[in-house]
């Protein structure tokens, strides 16, 4: 008779003849029986904190600048996101074959889900500056390409800023168990993030696209770390582990991203600032682009 309230592994073990059972059968039987006592679903990690980026610039200009005649344009922040060095290591002894998972690459929605958010709210902030500088902004485009025929005629200059994000994100994973226990044990995924950062002000005639100017904002690259890990005491804990963990080393890794991306946000907003003409400066410019579509017999 199988022995009541045991394991459905056991009642087979137990109908074997004891001769079959080699010395790592016993020592696996005995840590199931072991957990059985205990629980054997059991399933312990830290949930990381997410992070969810303000993207708002506190030191927007007052109106104090000279109004001036020369009509902008000014163009959705260009340039993309790229996650380089991204297949996931993994150095795992022992695993059950689900608890590898597949090697992936990951995308930048990986990374952050707030990228098109940030240049959105990039665009919306300087487009204010511009306003609060005495500048008559005609409107804010996608791109120069979204332009009319009649909008790149009635525009002095386009201002174009460009930001660019690459990050390094190699992960490595590892896992233990204790008494070579395939059943219960802990695995962990760490993730070292370098993070890449550009931003450059280009101000051109729109019809022509003759550029007038460009200013490059030069930023040191960024470091950080994520991780996440998971305790499993089950049969199956080994799986739901390796996507507990994935699920909370993604949380973990988008809250450091998006805090850089809050430092960025401020940095190029100030860079902006300083940048965009106004004044003496825009009339310059204005009279700059004219002699170029004269020109150009635009």
């Amino acid at each position: 008779m199988p022995r009541s309230g045991g394991s459905r592994s056991e009642e087979i073990v137990a109908n074997r003849p004891a001769q079959q059972f080699s010395e790592r059968s016993k020592l696996i039987l005995l840590g199931c029986s072991l957990l059985a006592s205990t629980a054997c679903t059991s399933l312990t990690s830290v949930s990381p904190e997410p992070y969810t980026p303000r993207f708002e610039y506190a030191q927007i200009p007052t109106k104090n600048a000279q109004k001036t005649d020369a009509v902008i344009a000014i163009i959705a922040p260009q340039g993309d996101v790229r996650v380089t060095a991204a297949v996931q290591a993994r150095q795992m002894v022992n695993l059950p074959v689900q608890l590898n998972g597949q090697p992936r690459e990951l995308s930048a929605g990986d990374i952050s889900p707030f990228f098109t958010t940030f240049k959105s709210s990039l665009l919306r902030d300087f487009e204010k500056i511009a306003i609060e500088k005495g500048l008559t902004v005609k409107a804010a485009y996608e791109s120069l390409d979204a332009m009319t025929y009649d909008d790149k005629k009635s525009v002095h200059f386009a201002i174009v800023p460009e930001v660019k994000v690459v990050v390094d994100a190699p992960t490595k994973c590892t896992s233990s168990y204790p008494l070579f226990i395939v059943f219960a044990g802990s695995y962990a995924c760490m993730r070292d993030l370098t993070i890449g950062r550009t931003f450059s002000v280009s101000l051109l005639e729109p019809q022509s696209r003759e550029k007038l100017y460009i200013k490059n904002l030069n930023l040191d690259s960024t470091r950080t770390s994520c991780q996440a890990s998971a305790e499993f005491r089950s049969t199956s804990g080994g799986v739901s582990a390796y996507t507990l963990v994935q699920d909370a080393l993604k949380t973990a890794c988008q809250a450091a991203v998006n805090r850089e991306l809050d430092q960025l946000y401020n940095e190029a907003v100030k860079a902006f600032t300083s940048y965009l003409p106004y004044g003496e400066e825009a009339q310059r410019l204005k009279a700059q682009a004219l002699e170029i579509k004269s020109k150009k017999v635009y």
